[in-house]
Formats: C-alpha cells, structure tokens, sequence
C-alpha cells in the first residue's frame, strides 16, 4: 500500500505518532503487543480477521451513536408538560 506524502510540521509529526500509538486495527490488522506496526503473517490468518472486526466494531459504533443522536433528538422534540 502506498503511503501519502507526510507534512513536516511539528503538530503533524505529533498526531501522526499518537496515531500510530493508538491505533487498534492499523491497515486493517492486528499489531504485535508492544509494536506499532501491523503483523502481516498469512494474507488470510490476520488480515481478513482484522478486517472482520474492524467493519464488525465500525458498524456497532455506527448504530450505537445512532440510537444516542435518534434518544436525544426524540427527547427535545417531545411535547412538555407543566
């Protein structure tokens, strides 16, 4: 995979380094325990697994914010009694 061209600014380079720290599924697969880089070790073991979980997870997310942003407007929108 190709890499975009990085900026080379200092608030660049630090979101960039927070990122790799915090990223979950980097390119869509699972990273060694005390590694920053994804473990490419079979084509089908880790990276269809990791894009599994990733779309699996992205997709709650998805519906879990949905349902909170559906409550809430419902709730505001509702008649109020006195």
């Amino acid at each position: 995979m190709q890499e975009l061209e990085t900026g080379k600014s200092g608030i660049h380079r630090a979101l960039a380094a927070l990122q790799e720290t915090m990223a979950l599924l980097p390119d869509y697969t699972f990273k060694k325990t005390g590694s920053t880089k994804p473990v490419h070790e079979s084509p089908f073991d880790n990276s269809m697994l990791g894009t599994s979980i990733a779309g699996v997870v992205g997709g709650l997310l998805a519906l879990v914010l949905s349902l909170a942003i559906g409550f809430i407007v419902r709730k505001r929108s509702a008649p109020q009694e006195n």
